[in-house]
């Protein structure tokens, strides 16, 4: 998901929605209109032809699968976690806020107002006074600054503050709390990006499912891109975009840190096999192949927990592998990077 604003910049919507045009501030791509868009959209059990939210008129076009999976992913996040929905949308209004990300944040006032809070909150949260969280419960206090935490700088993030809560969730909610910062990190920096325009009001979840059962081969295809000529200055240098010490490590010191952190126990305990299968038995899986338990120890945890959660994040990553095609090689050097840039150790 990390190159999505890079391939849809690189195609031109080719139907657009006059009434749109020139009411936000240098949006990456023009809006499709909901007509198109809709038409752009893979087939669905649920009704078609209601409202969008702007970032998919903007996706759709590019990217029809992806922008699918995305309204299922809002969907669930918003709807369908395990957490407090109230504690839900004031978690997410926290990650927004440090984000500065007004799209969000007025999409977590609205559906903060929608659960019931006392409109006090609310029209504190609307002018950026957190006074309001004050008067929280201390569980919900710590939770806030955990996702807060984890939003500015996820890698000073302590053992004392994940065993906080941890201890003050339980292993299901802590794990669905992470999945929804994460996810609403992306959101943030997704709509950054691309400069979305926000809508006359808030818009709700939108139901949207995708027909499952329509072959891979008969889902849109993303349309062709064409990679414009581009050369960097010639004054660019790898040091002056990631740092000066931009390959100074040395590869052994590289491995050395990597097997520390392998020794390091983990955080959250790690599901069994049998744990993983049981949480996972109602998830579709693909016709003709076993369900196994994953190899990798993070996709162990989020689905062996919340496997909803965990399912609707896969569902953006394959299906934006299936729209922009991306070269692998220059997929995971993008990753490299952003890592890099989080002091991510993974």
């Amino acid at each position: 998901m990390i190159a999505i604003a890079i391939w849809t910049a690189l195609a031109a919507p080719p139907k657009l929605d006059a009434s749109v045009q020139g009411t936000w501030s240098k949006p990456a791509v023009p809006l499709l209109d909901l007509a198109t868009t809709w038409e752009r959209l893979p087939a669905s059990t649920t009704p078609r032809g209601g409202p969008l939210p702007n970032w998919a008129r903007m996706l759709a076009h590019a990217l029809p699968n992806t922008t699918a999976a995305m309204l299922e992913f809002d969907r669930v996040h918003r709807l369908e976690s395990p957490l407090d929905p109230k504690l839900r949308a004031r978690l997410r209004w926290q990650i927004a806020n440090s984000n500065r990300c007004e799209y969000t944040k007025r999409t977590a006032l609205f559906d903060l107002k929608s659960v019931g809070a006392e409109s006090a909150e609310i029209e504190a949260l609307s002018t950026g006074n957190v006074s309001a969280f004050a008067k929280l419960p201390d569980d919900q206090r710590k939770a806030l600054e955990f996702v807060k935490q984890l939003t500015v700088k996820g890698a000073d993030l302590t053992d004392e503050q994940f065993a906080a809560v941890l201890k003050a969730f339980g292993e299901k909610k802590t794990v669905a709390i992470v999945l929804m910062t994460a996810g609403a990190n992306w959101q943030d920096r997704l709509l950054l990006s691309l400069g979305v325009p926000l809508e006359p009001e808030p818009m709700a979840a939108i139901d949207f499912r995708k027909d499952r059962s329509v072959a891979d081969e008969d889902q849109p295809e993303a349309p062709e891109r064409v990679l414009p000529p581009s050369t960097p200055p010639e004054s660019w240098t790898p040091a002056e975009a990631f740092g000066a010490d931009w390959g100074q490590r040395a590869l052994t010191e590289l491995r050395g840190e990597m097997e520390k952190q392998k020794a390091r126990p983990p955080r959250i305990r790690v599901p069994t096999g049998d744990e993983f299968l049981a949480a996972t038995a109602k998830q579709p899986a693909k016709a003709g192949q076993p369900r196994r338990v994953p190899k990798i120890v993070w996709s162990l945890v989020c689905s062996g927990y919340q496997p909803n959660l965990a399912a609707a994040w896969s569902g953006n990553t394959s299906s934006f592998r299936v729209d922009a095609k991306q070269d692998r090689v220059f997929e995971e050097s993008l990753f490299w990077v952003v890592t890099r840039s989080t002091d991510c150790f993974y």
